[in-house]
Order: structure tokens, then sequence, then C-alpha cells
């Protein structure tokens, strides 16, 4: 039910709502029985590489390197949760089949994060494209 939480709230992009109207949606939630009252707050995501695998939280694929690895950015990021959550359910998607990620934002919301991540670690027989 805490996935279902959470990907309820990223649907309806909770994070962004009033305080009044998050709590409204927590009511609801409780209600529904989809939320646990005294949510804890949950373990971080890590992000590990090693073996030719990479895991984001509990989702794992194999890897290769880059073909071109200088054409990939390298701007130095910090460590942010919802990137980390956001990197999870996109590699979750990958996992399952999705072959095309469009990555849409204005700049600094972590698109090259996400993009590095994507394309450094790329599993075979795929080809990336940046704008910015």
């Amino acid at each position: 039910m805490e996935e279902l939480e959470e990907r309820l709230k990223n649907i309806l992009l909770a994070h962004y709502l009033p305080s009044s109207q998050k709590q409204a949606l927590n009511s609801v939630l409780q209600d529904l029985g989809i939320a646990r009252k005294n949510k804890l707050e949950s373990d971080p995501i890590e992000i590990q590489v090693s073996g030719g695998k990479l895991r984001i939280g509990n989702v794992e694929t194999i890897v290769t390197e880059a073909e071109f690895p200088e054409l990939v950015p390298s701007p130095l990021f910090f460590d942010i949760p919802k990137h980390k959550e956001l990197m999870r359910d996109l590699l979750e998607d990958m996992v399952a089949g999705e072959k095309h990620l469009l990555l849409i934002g204005t700049q600094g919301v972590g698109k090259n994060k996400i993009g590095k991540l994507r394309s450094s670690y790329s599993p075979p027989h795929t080809h990336d494209v940046y704008h910015s």
C-alpha cells in the first residue's frame, strides 16, 4: 500500500499542494486505507553500480558503459531524495521494457543528473540525445 500511496501522490503532484490541501489528501488516503496513519520515514534509496549492474533501491538491471563517455555531461550533483525516487521509477520502467524517455523541465530540475545515469549505464543498443 505504501507504493500505491507514493504513486498517487506523485500523479496528483501532492508535493506542490498547499499544506491544507495536502492534509486533506492525506486524510482521504487514510480513510481509504491507502496511507498509514503514522508513516515512518522510509529508508533512503541507495544507488549502486558494481559488477556490471546498476541498482537503485530495489530495482536492478545489467548495464554497459556508454559508447562515447566523453559526450555524457559530468556536472557536480547532490543527492536529492526525490531525484533518487524518480530515477528508481524510471529504471523500473526501463527494466519493464520501456525504451524511450523524454525528459522535460526547466533549468536546474535534474534532467542532466537523470540523463547521466541513463547514458553512463545504458542497456545495450540504446541511443540518447540531449538538448538543453
